[in-house]
C-alpha cells in the first residue's frame, strides 16, 4: 500500500504543481508542506481535500489508499462526472433519470457509491452517448450480466452495436446486461467473435445449458464428413 508522503508527491506531480503552490493552498510554509511530502508530518483529511480541489477533483481519487477509496470507484467518479458536464446535464436531471434523491446521486460521483452497469446504461440513453470509458473493474456485480457488460465496454462497443452483432434489438440485449434475460450460447458465441476475443476469456461464467449440448451432439453426429 501506497504511504500518504508517496501519494502526495505523486498527486502533485501529476496534477503538475510546486511544492510551493500545495503550500500556498493550504496556507503553510513550504517547508512544513516538504514535510508531510517527506513523512516527517500528517496531513489531515480537511488537507488533503484542500489539495485534491487544487489538483482537479476529490481526495478519494487523488489519495485513494490514504482515504480508504478504492481507486476504480475514484475513477468512475471522475468519468461519470465528465461525462455528464459533457452531455450539459446537472446532477438533478442525472439524478431523476436513476429515480435516486440528488444527494444519493451524488455520492456516485464523489465515488462514495458504485454505479452499476444498468444505472450507467440508463445515464448513456439519457446523455445519448457511450460511457464505455468508465472502468467496470469491481463496478459490477458477478455473473454473465456482469461479464456482457465487461466484455462490452473493455471492446469499446456501444449498446447498439452489441445488439446488431448478436442479432437482436438494442431492448432485447440490454434485458440480457441487467440479468432479465439469460443470454444465449449462440449469441455468446456472436458476441465473443464481434469482440475478435475467445467465448471462455468474455465469458468465463457460462455454461452450455443441456438443450444447447444436446444440439452440439446432434450437429457433430449429423455433420459431413470431409474425406
Amino acid at each position: 500500500m501506497a504511504s500518504i508522503a508517496a501519494e502526495l508527491r505523486a498527486a502533485r506531480a501529476l496534477a503538475g504543481k510546486t511544492q510551493k503552490e500545495a503550500a500556498a493552498a493550504l496556507r503553510i510554509y513550504r517547508q512544513d508542506y516538504g514535510a508531510l511530502e517527506a513523512g516527517k508530518r500528517q496531513p489531515t483529511r480537511a488537507a488533503l481535500d484542500v489539495l485534491a480541489a487544487l489538483y482537479g477533483g476529490t481526495a478519494a481519487e487523488w489519495f485513494p489508499h490514504t482515504t480508504g477509496a478504492d481507486p476504480a470507484a475514484g475513477r468512475q467518479a471522475k468519468l461519470l462526472r465528465e461525462a455528464r458536464k459533457r452531455s450539459g446535464k446537472s446532477q438533478v436531471e442525472a439524478a431523476a433519470v436513476l429515480s435516486l434523491h440528488p444527494d444519493n446521486y451524488a455520492h456516485r460521483e464523489s465515488g462514495k457509491v458504485i454505479v452499476t452497469p444498468r444505472e450507467i446504461t440508463a445515464l448513456e440513453e439519457h446523455y445519448g452517448g457511450s460511457l464505455t470509458e468508465v472502468p467496470v473493474t469491481e463496478a459490477v456485480p458477478a455473473g454473465l450480466p456482469a461479464e456482457l457488460y465487461a466484455a462490452r465496454v473493455r471492446a469499446g462497443r456501444s449498446l447498439e452495436q452489441a445488439a446488431a452483432a448478436a442479432g437482436m434489438s438494442r431492448e432485447a440485449y440490454r434485458k440480457r446486461e441487467e440479468g432479465v434475460v439469460a443470454p444465449t450460447g449462440p449469441e455468446l458465441a456472436l458476441l465473443a467473435e464481434f469482440y475478435e476475443r475467445p467465448l471462455r476469456e468474455c465469458f468465463p461464467s457460462y455454461r452450455p445449458t443441456a438443450g444447447e449440448l444436446l444440439l452440439a451432439e446432434a450437429l457433430l453426429t449429423y455433420a459431413p464428413t470431409l474425406d
